[in-house]
């Protein structure tokens, strides 16, 4: 008998102390819950016409989502330092293309803003085009590549101290549009805006 009274308060101090566990777990689990419910969300959406990026919460700026006619936009690099990276729109670039040809510093068999900036790809660290490569920045790019993806195109420019790159829209349902970025674009960065951009 003296063994069983033992065992009982033994026995009821346990089931207490398994019970209190039970409610501590409970309580880790809803505040838990509610943190992720409450935490910020990890991505956002900057908009400049027909470009839409899903961007790390790290590089956003000021406002996503721009007035209609407002030509340019800055987010951020991940670098650390929060280096500016400013993106903006090249405009009546079709007029620019005819002007380069009749000036004689491209070759008339270009058509296509693709077809343009693949070539600008091209001559990079060459001799070939070089009024080209000077009017458009490039001059002193020390690489430079296309990457494998189809409407719309990236194109990235790589000189000492920073990256260009551009996006170029060329759907038949809206106007064809050039993007470019420009700044301290770290590597990350690069993939973040090129795995971002939503069709």
């Amino acid at each position: 008998m003296k063994a069983k009274i033992c065992i009982g308060p033994i026995s009821f101090l346990s089931i207490l102390l398994l019970c209190g566990f039970a409610l501590g777990a409970c309580g880790a689990s809803n505040k838990a819950k509610r943190h992720v419910m409450n935490s910020p969300a990890k991505f956002f959406t900057p908009t400049l016409g027909q470009l839409k990026l899903r961007l790390p919460v790290l590089m956003a700026q000021t406002s996503t989502v721009l007035p209609a006619g407002f030509k340019n936009l800055v987010i951020r690099s991940q670098n650390g330092n929060h280096s500016e990276i400013y993106i903006g729109t090249l405009d009546n670039f079709q007029d620019s293309m005819a002007t380069y040809i009749s000036k004689g510093i491209l070759s008339d068999f270009i058509k296509t803003f693709d077809g343009f900036f693949s070539e600008l790809v091209n001559v990079v660290g060459t001799q070939n085009y070089p009024k080209l490569q000077k009017i458009m920045d490039v001059h002193s790019a020390v690489s430079a590549k296309k990457y494998l993806r189809d409407n719309p195109s990236v194109y990235q420019f790589n000189f000492a101290k920073e990256k260009h790159m551009y996006i170029v829209f060329n759907n038949p349902k809206y106007v064809a549009e050039i993007y470019y970025l420009k700044g301290a674009i770290s590597d990350a960065d690069a993939d973040a805006i090129v795995s971002g951009i939503k069709d």
